[in-house]
């Protein structure tokens, strides 16, 4: 009984610990949200682009519309023009809403970067959405397009830096990678 008197540390929080260290990290701590975003961007603008253009290409020629169109004076490149127009002012309201939200995350990081990034958005937006407007064209029911549309996008992706490094590619892949869309729009974000 005296010598478990005798003890003086009784609490089991510090027998169990009895050196208390606090660890200081000499980096302040960052997200890796800023090397995922520019692949989240391409990964939104090249599925969107594709699967919105070519259903709207398919609807447009099963629209019973499509007649009268036929026999109007307008060209083909006039609907092809609007189609594009109609596919470019959906995704512009897309990433609008996500560079919305990205400002909360990076505040005024994104700001810095805004004209060089809107025009590189443009551009990657203007290649998927001719790409998801060739698709369409070629296919005649809308399960079919959206079927091209996803298997073109799923490749895209396959063959980008996204799910392997590019360097396990053999040679001669790497080479056809490196002109992927995909991935050109990823290192130019």
């Amino acid at each position: 009984s005296e010598k478990i008197s005798a003890i003086q540390i009784k609490e089991a929080d510090k027998i169990v610990t009895p050196i208390r260290t606090n660890i200081e990290p000499v980096v302040a701590e960052t997200t890796h949200l800023s090397n995922l975003f520019p692949t989240l961007v391409v990964l939104v603008l090249m599925f969107i682009a594709l699967l919105v253009s070519s259903t709207l290409v398919v609807r447009e020629k099963t629209n019973s519309a499509y007649f009268r169109n036929l026999i109007s004076p307008t060209s083909d490149g006039m609907f092809l023009f609007g189609d594009f127009l109609t596919n470019f002012l959906v995704l512009f309201i897309q990433i609008g809403v996500i560079f919305g939200v990205a400002a909360i995350f990076f505040k005024e990081a994104i700001f810095s970067v805004l004209g060089p990034t809107a025009l590189a958005v443009v551009i990657i937006s203007t290649t998927f959405i001719m790409f998801g407007l060739f698709v369409g064209q070629l296919f005649k029911t809308e399960e079919t397009s959206a079927l091209a549309a996803v298997t073109f996008g799923s490749v895209l992706l396959f063959f980008s830096v996204t799910l392997l490094p590019l360097e396990t590619l053999p040679e001669t892949l790497r080479k056809i990678a490196d002109f992927n869309p995909f991935v050109i729009g990823e290192y130019v974000l």
